[in-house]
């Protein structure tokens, strides 16, 4: 791909020039004198609220592709007809099978012959399309998006793939063109890869293309990556797993942003990267290799353990990144072997999801997520280090926060209550260490004596009757020390908007009048800031955002009043 020298004329008032992705930065740098950097963009999202399929009327128990393009730009790269194609033929293959295909595009009319042949699609696949000619907000865009079971992208060119790194981020199988940028985060284990053939730009179909070419994408490749999703749904739930474990260590916010940083201070040293240098990226690793690169420190922490007390221990293990550690504890390898006789197993696959909905790697970002605002925030508000903390698991489930906190609490001081026997009968056997106590449905005391620094509740609140709410909140409050602090997670009123449009409306409702409400049948509970505030003056709420791995919990920090 050749840079248009008259593009290129424009970029001589700048002093250095960032690419979003090795694709561009090829271009860019053949066609500049100035320094050309190669700096990707964040892949990570925000959702100010949360909206369902029925605000945007796609059937409730479709699977669900989508698809973006443009009709202010040029439609021939989206190549919205490749995409139109492939559907079709899968809906041939699978007659009976439920299947939609969102398609938004945006501004503008389509050409006359386009106009036709976009008509006829239609006019065939009635009653599997949703089309969104509107326009939508960036939050709306960002629900859409994960509203979706699939994002489908048979490009002919990307310059970075928004759409494409936005879907892989909320964990959604993306099928798309093995050509240009996206291929920064895009690869076989993460995503369904088409094949393509490289042909000539038409003329007059982008600014430029004279003499240039893209990718021509195979479309029975395409059917089958669909074929695949459609009748086997796990492998295309474990695509996404590993899409958003992806996008979440590389393309953070924290990640690019440290990109960023590193890039500024080096500017501001005087460092230039000098004419058409490419920087490298950091590319994620597997679980083995980060586990590999530490493994002096694993086998020095493995030696030392034996004769660790118990308190000690997360000095011991303060070397290691806490992503380090829970890929570990996923599974602790044979040569750690005091490491694997002392810490915890891993129950099955089938009970990770049981209780969760996730299992493995996807299931430990989320709880990555929590462990870090947990200790950031207990530490910026207590200006004390968890390490003599006394900490209460409320609602341990299966352990797995418990398991993560052993790098910065002594599992002597960590103690945990669960209403039901078989969690707390799951973490024993799997060896999970802490002072485990069954609690009564609607709890009146705790079963153990003595203050908390902290207590957590994670996704415990969220499934609560507001009687054992009420409880759970005056019971705590009476074994929580004067400065400590109750971090918790709510379901915002929006979580409803994901159901059914009945029950949306019902619950929504509900919320509105008290600022909670709970949905019986399934066991969902929303409730409101303002609810907490109107209704347990003994709590104070010091600090509340979203937990970005979980869009669908709000995480808020509280302390006595």
């Amino acid at each position: 791909s050749r840079y248009p020298a008259e593009w290129a004329k424009q970029l001589d008032r700048f002093d250095e020039i960032w690419a979003p992705s090795k694709f561009t930065y090829a271009s860019i740098a053949a066609a500049v004198t100035k320094p050309v950097v190669h700096m990707p963009l964040a892949g990570q999202i925000h959702l100010k609220t949360f909206l369902g399929r029925h605000h945007f009327q796609i059937p409730e128990s479709s699977f669900t592709f989508l698809f973006f393009f443009d009709l202010t730009s040029y439609i021939e790269r989206k190549n919205p007809f490749a995409a139109l194609e492939a559907f079709e033929r899968v809906c041939k293959l699978r007659p009976d099978d439920d299947l939609c295909l969102v398609i938004k595009f945006k501004g503008g009319e389509m050409k006359g012959e386009h106009q036709d042949i976009f008509s006829d699609y239609v006019a065939r696949l009635k009653g599997r399309l949703v089309i969104i000619d509107k326009l939508l907000t960036d939050n709306e865009i960002k629900n859409l998006v994960r509203c979706c079971d699939c994002f489908l992208s048979l490009h002919r060119s990307e310059g970075f793939g928004l759409g494409l790194i936005t879907a892989m981020f909320l964990g959604k199988p993306v099928v798309a063109t093995a050509y240009s940028a996206n291929l920064d985060f895009m690869n076989e284990s993460n995503s369904c890869l088409v094949r393509y053939e490289l042909c000539a730009v038409p003329n007059g179909a982008y600014p430029f293309g004279e003499g240039q070419v893209w990718a021509d994408p195979n479309i029975d490749d395409a059917v089958e990556h669909v074929l695949k999703l459609v009748s086997d749904r796990d492998f295309a739930r474990a695509i996404g797993q590993e899409a958003s474990r992806h996008i979440r260590v590389s393309f953070s916010y924290r990640a690019t942003g440290l990109r960023y940083s590193d890039r500024i201070k080096e500017i501001a040293a005087g460092c230039s990267t000098g004419r058409a240098e490419e920087r490298q990226t950091t590319e994620v690793k597997t679980r083995e290799e980060m586990i590999s690169d530490y493994d002096a420190v694993l086998s020095g922490i493995n030696s030392r353990l034996s004769e660790t007390p118990p308190d000690q221990i997360p000095q011991l293990l303060s070397p290691l990144p806490l992503a380090v550690w829970g890929d570990l504890l996923l599974e602790i390898p044979a040569k750690y072997a005091n490491l694997k006789a002392l810490f915890p197993s891993m129950p099955s696959e089938a009970t990770q999801i049981h209780w969760t909905g996730n299992h493995g790697a996807m299931l430990l970002s989320q709880s990555i997520a929590f462990v870090e605002s947990l200790v950031n925030g207990y530490q910026t508000l207590t200006r004390r280090s968890l390490e003599r903390a006394r900490v209460l698991d409320f609602g341990c489930g299966w352990g797995r926060i418990i398991r993560l906190l052993y790098k910065y609490v002594g599992y002597e001081n960590i103690f945990a209550v669960d209403a039901w026997d078989e969690p707390i009968a799951l973490c024993k056997r799997h060896g999970v260490k802490a002072h485990f106590a069954f609690l009564e449905d609607v709890p009146t005391t705790l079963p153990f004596d003595g203050e908390f620094d902290l207590i957590y509740a994670l996704s415990v609140f969220t499934h609560l009757s507001e009687k054992t709410t009420r409880a759970a909140f005056d019971t705590l409050r009476r074994f929580i020390a004067d400065d400590g602090i109750f971090l918790i997670t709510i379901r915002p009123k929006e979580y409803w908007q994901i159901h059914g449009k009945a029950v949306a409306d019902r619950m929504m409702a509900q919320h509105d009048e008290t600022g909670f409400a709970c949905d019986v049948t399934y066991g969902d509970t929303s409730m409101s800031v303002d609810y907490i505030a109107a209704n347990f003056p003994r709590w104070q709420v010091v600090s509340q955002h979203c937990n970005l791995i979980d869009p669908y919990q709000l995480l808020l920090f509280l302390r006595p009043a």
